[in-house]
């Protein structure tokens, strides 16, 4: 037998690992109570390999043994039992065994057995669980149905009852081909025995953890705790290092803690891939640690939260909370709904406040950053959300703001990009006055603001260089008024997408409209010129769009803020277009109309999804679409993010073709879709995606 000398932040777990045993051959080797009594310094008996007399070989899990006692019937009434055990299992159910025996940062993972094979667990499970749940010493736990049953006979804090007695928490063993145990759930409508315990339920075979109803078996036994109420022994779960190749609950846990830091690692499956080395790199990056994609002891503790600001805190900037997750595109959630709402009020448009961490949101987050003088990278990090919450230090801003009207005086301060406070409130409402729109009139100094005050600038014939100096102040506190002024009741019987060199109507509104949210287009001369793409631009890039100088159904939806845009729903008479691509692997025409909810379909699945969502409506649901009609370019581009398990070779999605569209689901409108959908023609047709819907004519 060898020897190891436990050294400073060892656990019993690693110490097995490392000398290819287990927990609970080493707590038998050294006639320990629980895995917590080790101390550095201490030496350490390895037992040989697995211990035959703690962890039996495979041929003991199927040979019938014999237990110390027969099964008896009580002949008075059983004493009260607990249902600790069975509270703890229940939160276990649909793990695998092979995967929870490995989990040793869980409790009943950490006293399961490793060595035991995936598809005999049941004991092994239910040992683990006693333990955690302080009814059987650490070194009772037995892999074997027999063993456990025996060692449970053998404790004064365990008595036998008879089947018809059995409670909820009580453990029950039985006969199959060879045997079983489980804990004891209730029983059901019809008065059947309800069960849990690690189950053949997988179609490989191995075991996972479910709920059953016993039938009828012959009882080996039925056991019950009546010993004190305690808290099983305490552990301190440990994170293995993790590296590129690594599986496991251990990476799983790691993917997750990345998805909710924003970094996303792919799928959570366990597999530490390509994908969750990049998210794992950008993380580190973004945390200012070693960037290596190894997950030590510094990455841990820094996804869970425990790592501390290497920037000491200063009077000026109090340091950033840990409530505020770092946050960047694909993340999702009450945290990138917050950061959506505060980039709206600082004046840059991150499109629909959702909670959805995509384009719209990053492009507004980078102008943010880059407004105040932030690394551009597109991450909400400490600085970021430091900024957004007003802790960046502002513009100064020297005196009390003098009333609308009041000739200017050097208590108007001057005031560029970036500034807040009740000033730029003011020169915002002068600006909004003078017919020059600004957005919101919120006190911050964004790019709608600095738009509108250069081109109320250039109109004056003062110098546009976006800075609200004494001449700047001194004409929008005068009695001048604007040239133009700003219009709400714009309209257009169609929308139609606009580009460099078109004519008429459509972009006579367009640039009515443009100029009515601060973006000079020039002329409204209906000629779409260099003055209006570039003023588009400026547009888009403010509100989050592409800016590709193209006005098309998002442009125009965030056109329709600064003025009245009609743009009904498709198949109705709504904006449609015409779109020729690959789809389904043949190139060919299709003829798109907007949908209620966002986004185009082909005109004859609009029409049909716009019945439905009306329907809906009426029901008091609401279809909200995350993404329909896509070209084969999105779809590329969604098809390199996600991969092939995810998304649709590119050219052969549905979605290309305008018959699918996603829509945002919850349990109330998933039951309304399930019941209702087909009566419109649509079907939920990719197993495991409750939100794809498809139009099948």
């Amino acid at each position: 037998m060898q020897s190891a000398t436990v050294r400073p932040g060892d656990t019993l777990s690693a110490i097995a690992k490392a000398n290819h045993t287990t927990v609970a051959a080493l707590l038998k080797a050294n006639n320990l109570p629980n895995a917590s009594l080790i101390h550095a310094g201490q030496t350490i008996k390895i037992p040989d390999k697995y211990d035959s007399s703690s962890t039996p070989s495979f041929s003991d899990f199927l040979a019938p043994q014999q237990a110390s006692a027969a099964p008896l019937e009580a002949s008075n009434p059983a004493p009260a039992g607990s249902r600790k055990a069975l509270d703890i299992a229940a939160r276990y159910e649909g793990r695998t065994a092979n995967e929870l025996k490995l989990a040793n940062n869980d409790p009943v993972g950490y006293y399961m057995k490793d060595g035991v094979p995936g598809n005999v667990n049941c004991a092994n499970f239910v040992s683990a669980v006693l333990v955690v749940a302080g009814q059987l010493p650490a070194n009772k736990c037995d892999a074997t149905v027999y063993g456990l049953i025996n060692n449970l006979k053998a404790d004064p804090n365990w008595v036998q009852v008879s089947l018809k007695d059995a409670q909820p928490g009580d453990v029950i063993a039985f006969k199959t081909k060879t045997q079983h145990v489980e804990i004891v759930a209730g029983r059901d409508a019809k008065g059947n025995l309800t069960m849990i315990g690690s189950n053949n339920i997988l179609s490989d075979g191995n075991q996972a953890v479910s709920y059953n109803t016993y039938g009828g078996n012959e009882i080996i036994a039925v056991m019950r705790y009546v010993g004190p109420n305690k808290d099983g022994p305490a552990i301190t779960p440990t994170n293995p290092t993790l590296k590129k190749g690594a599986s496991g609950a251990a990476v799983k846990e790691m993917q997750q803690l990345l998805k909710n830091a924003g970094f996303n690692p792919g799928t959570i499956d366990g597999q530490f891939g390509p994908n969750t080395e990049s998210a794992l790199k950008a993380f580190q990056k973004a945390k200012g640690l070693t960037v290596d994609g190894i997950c030590g002891p510094q990455t841990w503790a820094a996804l869970k939260g425990n790592s501390t600001t290497s920037t000491p805190p200063t009077t000026t900037t109090p340091p950033t909370t840990t409530t505020n997750p770092t946050l960047k595109r694909g993340a999702s959630g009450a945290a990138v709904k917050e950061m959506q709402q505060l980039l709206k009020k600082a004046g840059f448009n991150p499109g629909t406040i959702d909670g959805q961490f995509g384009p719209n949101t990053e492009s507004a987050l980078k102008a943010f950053q880059k407004a105040k003088g932030l690394v551009v990278d597109g991450i909400c990090g400490p600085k970021t959300w430091a900024a957004l919450k007003g802790n960046a230090s502002p513009a100064p801003v020297t005196s009390a703001t003098p009333a609308v009207g009041t000739p200017v005086a050097a208590s108007n301060p001057t005031l560029k990009k970036g500034a807040s406070g009740a000033s730029v409130k003011e020169m915002q409402q002068l600006l909004k006055n003078a017919g020059f729109n600004p957005g919101s009139i919120d006190g911050q100094f964004g790019p709608n603001t600095e738009s509108a005050l250069k081109a109320f600038q250039k109109a004056k014939g003062l110098e546009v260089d976006g800075i609200c100096g004494p001449k700047t102040w001194a004409a929008l506190q005068g009695t001048s008024t604007s040239s133009t002024t700003a219009t709400n009741n714009t309209t257009a019987a169609n929308n139609p997408v606009l580009k460099k060199g078109a004519s008429g109507a459509a972009v006579s509104q367009m640039q009515q409209v443009l100029k009515s949210a601060g973006f000079n287009p020039g002329s409204i001369d209906g000629q779409f010129g260099p003055n209006t793409e570039s003023a588009l631009k400026a547009f888009q890039r403010a509100n989050g769009l592409d800016a590709d100088g193209i006005c098309g159904p998002k442009t125009w939806a965030a056109l329709s803020k600064y003025g009245s845009i009609a743009i009904p729903g498709g198949g109705g008479g709504g904006a449609t277009k015409q779109v020729t691509q690959t789809v389904n692997g043949v190139k060919q025409t299709v003829n798109l109309a907007q949908i209620r909810g966002g986004g185009y379909m082909r005109t004859d699945a609009a029409a049909a999804f716009n019945r439905m969502a009306d329907a809906a409506a009426a029901a008091g649901i609401n279809l909200k679409v995350n993404s329909a009609f896509r070209t084969n370019a999105e779809q590329a581009e969604l098809y390199k993010k996600l991969g092939p398990s995810v998304a649709a070779k590119p050219g052969y999605s549905n979605h290309e073709g305008g018959r699918s569209v996603d829509i945002q689901t919850d349990t109330k409108t998933t039951n309304w879709l399930k019941a209702n959908a087909a009566k419109y023609g649509f079907k939920n047709d990719v197993s495991g995606e409750p939100w794809h819907w498809t139009y099948y004519p």
